[in-house]
């Protein structure tokens, strides 16, 4: 079944979609271009889909490959604008389910996209594929009350798996103005993350500029639900 969603539909689409059906952060690293196509008519296409309980709530975006399709739409055309069809792939994080699409769009320089059709999500059978999601702690404790630093964390899951996505992190404890600033796919590792994170101490009361008492020690401890897969052979 093929939909068409005009410009309205799709603003209309970004204000009702609850936040619960928001896409998840996976490891795909989009161009400036992309994720300005993505954010303005993909994500809402596919939290539309998400709604119609079409696809699961908790997909991550692993795949998005976009082509010109070989006849150019007449919409586009009037429009001044060029037909660009995006085959998406997306995994579910609970089951590992992998999902593939098709989103057409009318693409121009200046203005937003706008989604012509969408075919509907296809599970892909995948036998030799296992999945796996692992909760990985991190965090640093620095004693000293004045430290101000910026601390990169490694974390990983079991070897042989590669990271798609994450999600649900969950502050344990921290310090004030201690906090995590990105999480990003370990550049060589593909079963680990990098967690870059801020310390902060409170400082220290001080008496004839000798320290006497401190304010407050830099600490941040996290969890972080981490999903990935695994092919293997019978």
């Amino acid at each position: 079944m093929m939909y068409f969603y005009s410009f309205l539909t799709l603003i209309a689409t970004i204000c009702t979609v609850s936040q619960a059906n928001a896409i998840n952060q996976g490891v795909l690293t989009l161009s400036e271009s992309e994720a300005k196509t993505f954010d303005s008519a993909l994500s809402p296409a596919i939290s539309t889909l998400i709604e119609a309980e079409k696809l699961p709530g908790d997909v991550f975006l692993v795949e998005l490959e976009s082509y010109r399709p070989s006849r150019q739409s007449l919409l586009c055309q009037r429009n001044n604008r060029e037909s660009q069809v995006y085959r998406v792939a997306m995994r579910s994080g609970d089951s590992g389910q992998l999902y593939e699409m098709n989103i057409k769009l009318c693409i121009h320089e200046s203005l937003d996209p706008i989604v012509l059709d969408i075919t509907d999500p296809t599970p892909i059978v995948e036998p030799n594929v296992r999945n796996i999601v692992t909760i990985l702690s991190g965090g640093e404790q620095d004693d000293d009350c004045d430290t101000s630093k910026t601390v990169q964390q490694k974390l990983c899951l079991p070897s042989g798996y590669e990271v798609f996505g994450w999600n649900n992190v969950d502050i344990r404890s921290h310090q004030r103005n201690n906090e995590i600033k990105r999480i990003e796919p370990h550049p060589t590792n593909l079963s680990c993350i990098n967690v870059t994170f801020k310390l902060r101490g409170r400082g220290y009361d001080k008496i004839a500029g000798v320290k006497v008492n401190c304010k407050g020690s830099a600490y941040l401890k996290f969890d972080i639900s981490v999903y990935g897969t695994a092919h293997f052979q019978r």
